[in-house]
């Protein structure tokens, strides 16, 4: 690599493919990025969806895998990114993957376009996957036309929210993989009264998992109910 790559990103080891909770809904898009991480050949993926879909975890993953494979990869949040030089994306097209987390922030940023265009450009021409996020689907005008040209070339999926009827299923699977034993009415009390936003109430599981650990006590709903007064 002709010099050092830097970044100021925390990274997250915990996402994994696996560990992506993801109905028959998203299945075809899971098993295309499998393939897409194991390819030798390089391609560009613009992954939609609404906010809180899990399009952070996914892109994290990804990259997650990459380095499980022993390749190098970037996972770049544009929420911190955009307040930083654009020229960061300069020499990135060395790297195996480069997954851009939330592409509506190039909107307002002429600078940060014509970055993101010539990575483009330059990743047609080498083996660098792209893995683009965004909470809107492709829509004329926001960017630039050449960069809006060359982001219709890319393989375009969109990634579905967790329906409201998968919501006790996520949480079970996604305690699981985190180590945290929560039976069926822990789950069922804790959808039905508080938010369902699987995100926030994933957030609230491992809080109460952690307060679970300190006071030596098996999480049960008596036990939810008291911690759910002392952490609201």
């Amino acid at each position: 690599m002709s010099k050092q790559l830097i970044f100021p990103f925390d990274s997250d080891q915990y996402p994994k493919i696996n560990n992506f909770f993801y109905s028959s809904n998203n299945e075809v898009l899971i098993n295309i990025i499998k393939d897409s991480i194991c390819a030798d050949n390089n391609e560009n993926f613009f992954i939609y969806g609404e906010r809180d879909s899990g399009k952070s975890f996914l892109l994290q993953a990804i990259c997650n895998e990459y380095s499980a494979n022993g390749r190098k990869s970037i996972y770049i949040p544009m929420a911190k990114a955009i307040n930083m030089q654009a020229n960061m994306l300069e020499n990135l097209n060395e790297l195996d993957a480069v997954c851009i987390d939330d592409f509506t922030k190039f909107y307002h940023s002429t600078e940060w376009q014509i970055a993101f265009f010539n990575l483009i450009n330059q990743c047609v021409l080498s083996k660098c996957s792209l893995y683009v996020s965004s909470d809107e689907g492709i829509s004329e005008g926001v960017v630039f036309t050449d960069l809006m040209s060359r982001i219709k070339k890319m393989h375009v999926y969109e990634v579905k929210k967790i329906a409201d009827g998968e919501l006790s299923q996520a949480l079970k699977f996604c305690a699981e993989r985190n180590g945290i034993n929560l039976n069926n009415e822990v789950i069922n009390y804790l959808t039905t009264r508080e938010t369902r936003i699987f995100n926030k109430l994933f957030l609230l599981i491992k809080e109460i998992d952690l307060l679970s650990a300190q006071e030596k006590r098996k999480i049960t709903v008596p036990f939810v109910k008291e911690m759910l007064k002392r952490i609201n």
